[in-house]
């Protein structure tokens, strides 16, 4: 039998297999979800598996406070923090926000096709080699479009 959670919102039980949100340090119900349905519904196919893609603010979601983004392996979600630059960080430049934007989404699915292919305790924790191949696939994709290797 699955173990069940308890909801920090409304105390109701529900188990692993539910729609559910692990947030400021416990689990919550989908029916106290911070999200809409909209952004329930929104999902990304990586190897065979949906996971949640959530684009929000760490105000709506405590897992993004130190993160600008975040992929869960257990609840299977990616989160994208849609204020990128908090407090004195850079400034808001438009075109500096659009790049670190699109370089989050890319690391975040990275960490997803490592956990999916098994190898997330291994590579999917190297934040270094993550983060190298988000700065780098661009640039492969298009070595690979030049020479038709797609």
């Amino acid at each position: 039998m699955e173990e069940l959670r308890k909801c920090i919102r409304c105390g109701k039980e529900f188990d692993m297999s539910s729609m559910q949100y692990y947030v400021n340090g416990g689990f919550i119900c989908s029916d106290c979800t911070p999200y809409t349905q909209e952004e329930k519904d929104k999902k990304v196919n990586i190897l065979g598996t949906d996971y949640r893609w959530i684009e929000t603010t760490a105000e709506k979601d405590s897992r993004l406070e130190d993160a600008d983004g975040y992929c869960t392996n257990y609840a299977k979600e990616i989160l994208i923090e849609t204020e990128i630059f908090k407090k004195d960080q850079v400034p808001k430049i438009e075109e500096q926000r659009m790049v670190r934007s699109k370089f989050i989404k890319r690391h975040e699915i990275i960490h997803a096709f490592f956990n999916e292919s098994g190898l997330g305790d291994k590579y999917g924790a190297d934040e270094e080699l993550v983060t190298w191949i988000a700065w780098q696939f661009p640039k492969i994709l298009k070595i690979y479009q030049e020479v038709d290797a797609l």
